[in-house]
């Protein structure tokens, strides 16, 4: 068994991979099986990860960040095929503590963020068409 820093977590839909942040700006895409990380997803390093979660393909995820020194969260996804940039979704005007509500529809068509009386929704089929568009 390892030990790791940790702030947030989710598990791959097939148990295979464990994403993990343990503070800002870098995630860490664990292989179960052999505990080495497979991958590392890193973003701002004034952004405090604080919400992550699979689709349920496991071919996406879905994160939210906090950023240090203002009132501003963020919206994420990042593809899971070794591309290295995500999606920046939106910009949540506010403090998004940690743990907000992050959802992926049964069909992975549809994805949720909520918190502090507050909702987004995006539809998966626009994020694809924007997805490296930048």
């Amino acid at each position: 068994m390892s030990i790791l820093t940790l702030r947030v977590l989710d598990v791959s839909p097939d148990g295979q991979c464990i994403a993990q942040s343990g503070g800002f700006g870098v995630i860490r895409l664990w292989n179960i099986a052999d505990q080495k990380i497979a991958a590392t997803l890193e973003g701002s390093p004034y952004n405090a990860i604080t919400g992550i979660k699979f689709a349920p393909d496991g071919k996406f995820l879905l994160t939210t960040t906090q950023e240090e020194r203002a009132s501003i969260g963020t919206a994420y996804i990042w593809k899971l095929d070794g591309s290295k940039q995500p999606l920046r979704l939106t910009a949540i005007h506010g403090y998004l503590p940690p743990g907000p509500q992050l959802k992926f529809s049964r069909d992975g068509r549809r994805i949720a963020v909520a918190d502090g009386g507050q909702a987004w929704v995006w539809d998966m089929d626009e994020v694809e068409r924007n997805y490296g568009k930048q």
